[in-house]
């Protein structure tokens, strides 16, 4: 009847619909069979290797040619582990071609593996556009120039910063923010407060005064004229900060004379002048005198000379700085205690009483050039510590206490007393008081 007839007509309606989808179907899959009949390359470059022949059955997934992209090369080298810590993505490096043209390349990546062997890790740079306009291969070999640290900014020292006066050299401490203080501040070593300071520039001595540069102080002829019996004389040095501070007494005589374990290391010669005991070595570093001392020779240096510079006695924070440099180490050589580095019990040779030279601990040297600040004898300054006595510096060749070698120590001694450790190191500013 009509209703059957209907639902035969729908019923073919439906299949010719799926027969057209189906159609459909089969046309996008011959469109993609059509597409992949034909060989593209992601990207442009040098066909290196064909895999196949003209008219060859190739497989889905099956290799066609090898290519390399000439515009996208890398430059991959192995790089030593120690010098990684100056590599992060986004550095320039400089690098050499064979040609010997120079160009820049940027770190792109540091593979985070480390070959067990060389001890090297995988660092791959990106050249710059330059670069590219040259006909570069691969395996080709280039020289890459890596940082040895982290980049810093830092401040450089000309070498004529370094001055001759009166037979003694001075290097010169740039002005600037530096840290002092801190490590220890026991009541005995009475560190400064850590902190970052500043100072302006200033000249340093690079070696403690020598017996030989002291004996020539005493044999002036003023100074000669001056000096009673007992080694004696009345002061000409400015005394007036440290008597402020309570440091020392206005016009008390100051005995002049070195002395070790209370025997006198120069006597009277037969001229009246003053000469050295056979056991005290002229180019040794000067000890057993007192800081009043010190400032009688640091005021005729300044007199001696004709240069337009003021000598004295350095502050705690010039001293420090001269040690320490800016980055606050421990030591004067880096952070490790090596008693051998510098003149001490460690390293002095026992048939000596006094050393017999200055400056020849290489690692005793501050990165500004000055030498015996750690080891040596201890050196006073013009500043004042806990209990009203004046700041010393530095270490001693006749112990081997670690403490005594750390760049921040310093020690509270009388302004008049004689020290056998102590001799003295000078400042020069530039300008005669």
């Amino acid at each position: 009847d009509s209703r059957q007839q209907v639902v035969v007509a729908e019923a073919s309606i439906g299949a010719a619909f799926a027969r057209h989808e189906r159609a459909l179907a089969n046309l996008a899959l011959a469109e993609i069979d059509l597409r992949n009949a034909q060989v593209r390359a992601p990207y442009a470059g040098v066909i290196t290797l064909e895999h196949t022949e003209t008219g060859s059955f190739v497989a889905v997934g099956g290799p066609v040619v090898s290519m390399l992209s000439d515009r996208k090369l890398e430059i991959e080298a192995d790089v030593p582990a120690a010098q990684i810590p100056a590599l992060e993505a986004g550095v320039v490096v400089a690098l050499t071609l064979d040609d010997g043209t120079g160009h820049d390349a940027v770190v792109r990546a540091i593979v985070p593996q480390e070959n067990p062997l060389t001890r090297t890790r995988q660092v791959r740079f990106t050249p710059d556009d330059e670069m590219y306009r040259r006909v570069l291969a691969v395996n080709q070999s280039v020289v890459v120039n890596l940082p040895l640290g982290p980049y810093r900014e830092v401040v450089t020292v000309h070498k004529d910063a370094v001055i001759t006066s009166g037979g003694q050299s001075f290097v010169y401490i740039a002005a600037g923010t530096f840290f002092a203080g801190g490590d220890d501040q026991s009541q005995a070593r009475q560190n400064l407060e850590p902190f970052w300071y500043s100072l302006p520039g200033f000249f340093i001595s690079r070696l403690e005064v020598s017996f030989g540069d002291y004996l020539r102080f005493l044999n002036d002829a003023e100074v000669l004229a001056r000096t009673d019996a007992k080694g004696t004389i009345e002061p000409l040095a400015d005394r007036s900060e440290l008597t402020t501070q309570g440091l020392a007494a206005s016009r008390s005589r100051v005995l002049l004379i070195p002395h070790y374990n209370g025997q006198a290391l120069f006597g009277r010669t037969a001229s009246g002048d003053w000469g050295r005991r056979s056991v005290v070595p002229v180019n040794g570093p000067l000890c057993g005198i007192s800081m009043l001392a010190a400032l009688e020779y640091a005021h005729w240096y300044t007199e001696s000379q004709s240069d337009g510079f003021t000598y004295r006695l350095p502050t705690d924070l010039e001293w420090e700085k001269a040690a320490r440099g800016v980055d606050g180490r421990t030591h004067v050589w880096g952070e490790q205690p090596v008693g051998s580095f510098c003149r001490s019990e460690s390293s002095r040779l026992r048939d000596f009483l006094f050393p017999e030279s200055r400056g020849v601990f290489p690692n005793d040297e501050s990165v500004y050039g000055v030498r015996d600040l750690a080891g040596s004898v201890l050196e006073p300054t013009t500043s004042r510590t806990i209990g009203g006595y004046v700041s010393f510096r530095g270490g001693w060749y006749g112990t081997a206490d670690d403490y005594l070698f750390h760049a921040s120590t310093r020690f509270g001694r009388p302004a008049s007393r004689v020290q056998h450790d102590a001799g003295i190191r000078l400042v020069g500013v530039r300008g005669k008081k």
